[in-house]
């Protein structure tokens, strides 16, 4: 414990002399990073202990994700005020026009890139997919419909971008997930061969194409494999686990099944 202690105050020192040179020669704009990296850091340590403690939960997800947004912010701050500003020197001279165009692309940038924070911190794995995608797309069709109405009434075009960027970073995911899915689905049909099969998600059996996707497939509780795939052969049903990493459902030793057949599932 005196050691994490220790090295928790020699974090901070550090922190606050890089704050401190951020201060004398960076943008005022970028120093929103440090209360956004430190929350990323508190919630992330939180998250961890509560998850060691007491396993998964809703709340869990939840500070996973407002973590993973921090971070997406302290990224994108030095990323979008420095690259692209630099990058357009040669192609937009006026100072202020390079402004405008790169806080739209970092309010979009931002908006894109929220909802694959969402897939990285898996904070939906414990729901349904065939009402989760659906949800999700809607919430992608109400924010590019919020955008067009406040649009029309005058309100401040920048700070309004996170919204589109939202709806089509949610689009994209949405269609990636549903094409992994399809991977899945088509991968264990293979290896079934016609022979009765079924995918095991956790303690659930998954039957359709929009729960095999990486946003519910990924993390349900099994900890050897992100789903098991069994195939009632004869004279013995066979297992096989599928790799997100691989893309591949690959053979489990008979010693490591988890049960006989679907129906005892």
């Amino acid at each position: 414990m005196p050691e994490t202690y220790y090295l928790l105050l020699w974090f901070g020192v550090c922190l606050l002399f890089s704050y401190l040179i951020m201060w004398l020669v960076v943008p005022r704009k970028w120093l929103l990073s440090l209360p956004l990296l430190i929350h990323a850091i508190v919630a992330t340590l939180i998250a961890d202990a509560l998850r060691a403690r007491y396993g998964g939960s809703t709340f869990v997800s939840v500070l996973d994700v407002s973590a993973g947004i921090a971070i997406t912010f302290v990224m994108l701050i030095p990323l979008i005020e420095g690259v692209l500003r630099l990058s357009l020197i040669p192609f937009v001279h006026a100072s202020e026009a390079r402004s405008r165009i790169t806080d739209a692309v970092y309010w979009f940038a931002v908006g894109m890139i929220i909802p694959f924070v969402f897939l990285v911190t898996r904070v939906f794995s414990r729901y349904s997919g065939t009402a989760l995608l659906p949800a999700l797309l809607a919430t992608a069709i109400f924010a590019l419909a919020m955008f067009l109405i406040l649009h029309r009434r005058g309100a401040r075009r920048n700070m309004l971008l996170p919204l589109p960027g939202y709806s089509l970073g949610m689009s994209i995911m949405l269609a990636v997930s549903l094409y992994y899915g399809i991977q899945v689905w088509s991968g264990a049909s293979a290896l079934a061969q016609g022979a009765p099969h079924c995918v095991r998600s956790d303690a659930r059996i998954v039957t359709s194409i929009l729960d095999m996707t990486p946003l519910t497939l990924i993390s349900r509780g099994i900890f050897e494999y992100h789903a098991e795939l069994i195939v009632e052969a004869k004279p013995k049903a066979r297992a096989h686990n599928w790799s997100w990493r691989n893309l591949i459902f690959t053979s489990i030793p008979p010693d490591h099944m988890q049960s006989d057949g679907c129906s005892e599932l």
